[in-house]
Order: C-alpha cells, then sequence, then structure tokens
C-alpha cells in the first residue's frame, strides 16, 4: 500500500522541526550537568570546564571563522585572494594599534561590534515576528549584560589587566541586573514564541552559575558557532570532515 505523500511531508517537517531543538537542549543539559558537577566536586568541574572550553574553541569556535573568504565567493575550492588578505591584515593592524593607544575606545568598539554580530546571528537563525536591526542589537546586549554582569569580578580582573575600566558594581549588583536582564529574555522569548530563544535564555541563566569562560563558552561555541558552522556545510553543500580540514590550515 503507497504511503501518503501529504503523511510523509507533514512527518518530514515534524522531524526537522523537533532537530533545530536537539543541539540547543543539549547545550543546555551540559550547562546543568557542569552545575551539578560544581557542587559537588569543584575540582574535576573546573578542570572540565576548561577541557571543554578549549576543545570546543579548537573545533568549532575558531575554525567557523576561519573559512570567511568561502561566504564571499560561496565555493568551496576557492582560495582567500590578496585582496581579502590584505583586508584582514590591515583590519587586524589598525584594531591592534587601537587597542595601544586608546584601549578604553578598542574596548567599546569590540563590544559595539560582538553585540552587533551575535544578536543579528541568532535573530536571523530564530527568524522572529517583524525580525529587524532592533531586535539584532536589543539581543546582542542581553546577551553581554547577562554574561558579564553575572561574573563582575572575574570581568573586572580581565579588564584590570587590559589597562581598561572596569564594571562598576560589586558582584551582588552585577548577578541582580544579570537576573532582571535574563526575566526580560525570558519575556521576550515567550511573546517571540521562539522555543529555541528560550532555550536560550535558560543557557545564558546556567552560565551565571559558572566560570566566566564557561558561560561564555556555552554561548560562543554550543550556540553562535554551532549555528554558524551548520550554515557552512549547507552553504557550501560539505561533510564536516571536509569543512574542518579546509578550515585547519586558518585556525
Amino acid at each position: 500500500m503507497a504511503k501518503n505523500p501529504s503523511l510523509k511531508t507533514l512527518g518530514q517537517l515534524l522531524y526537522h522541526k523537533h532537530l533545530s531543538l536537539f543541539t540547543p537542549l543539549s547545550v543546555l543539559f551540559l550547562g546543568i550537568l557542569l552545575w551539578g558537577l560544581k557542587s559537588v566536586v569543584p575540582n574535576v568541574s573546573t578542570y572540565l570546564e576548561s577541557s571543554l572550553f578549549v576543545i570546543g574553541l579548537f573545533f568549532l569556535g575558531i575554525p567557523h571563522g576561519a573559512i570567511d573568504h568561502l561566504l564571499e565567493s560561496r565555493n568551496f575550492d576557492t582560495k582567500p585572494t590578496s585582496n581579502f588578505i590584505i583586508k584582514y591584515v590591515s583590519a587586524a593592524a589598525i584594531y591592534l594599534i587601537l587597542w595601544l593607544v586608546l584601549p578604553n575606545l578598542a574596548l567599546v568598539f569590540f563590544l559595539v561590534y560582538s553585540a552587533w554580530h551575535f544578536g543579528q546571528g541568532d535573530i536571523n537563525e530564530w527568524q522572529p515576528q517583524n525580525k529587524n536591526h532592533f531586535k539584532s542589537w536589543a539581543w546582542g546586549i542581553l546577551i553581554f549584560a547577562i554574561v558579564l554582569g553575572g561574573h563582575v569580578s572575574e570581568t573586572n580582573t580581565i579588564l584590570t589587566n587590559m589597562n581598561v575600566n572596569n564594571i562598576p558594581l560589586n558582584d551582588t549588583e552585577g548577578r541582580i541586573a544579570s537576573g532582571f536582564f535574563i526575566g526580560f529574555a525570558i519575556i521576550w522569548a515567550i511573546i517571540e514564541r521562539q522555543k529555541r530563544m528560550l532555550i536560550s535564555c535558560l543557557m545564558l541563566a546556567v552560565g551565571v552559575q559558572l566560570s566566566l569562560i564557561t558561560a561564555f563558552g556555552l554561548y560562543f561555541i554550543g550556540q553562535h558557532s554551532v549555528n554558524g558552522w551548520s550554515h557552512l556545510k549547507k552553504g557550501l553543500k560539505v561533510g564536516n570532515k571536509d569543512l574542518f580540514i579546509k578550515a585547519f590550515p586558518f585556525t
């Protein structure tokens, strides 16, 4: 007996719909697992968190941005052009000089650009109602407000070593602010009826209970880099192995 095409199509739609939740739920579960482990055996948790961050950064975090030249041509066999290399090296050199001369301004520029980059990537991925630039900016700012606000002492230690201004809050004030932003983000996700956005909010909330590097890693590697890697595979029509081999020399 022949299968009903309509039922087959419906089945495929349901499969892909739930599949899209698998990765964010897995990252959320990992965060909860690390949180529980931190409460029981903090020394083991610290080692595991650091190890996972390094591994994730090597296999996804850096590689997903190391082959940006392929995005211009949409050709997997394209090699970086001299013009592309010059633009990248020049931008890096200018930014380095800015860090040396005006570190506070360089930090602001970095945070503003990163907020836009992360926010735009997630909003484009989730496709909420009435998608616009304001939502990209708002979500990107929320990410940094939650992560940095939840780890004021750790963040200020890094900022001090970088010779830039510290966050003018103590740990308690930072966590209160972070909690407020988490609540706002959850309400926003519910209004948008975006399950993946809601899971992301919960992941960021769990990250506040972990170290700064782990909280950032859960988002940057587990969400941003995974989505970017997925888009590269789809756009270039290649598998994980071939894409990683291509990215490895630039990593």
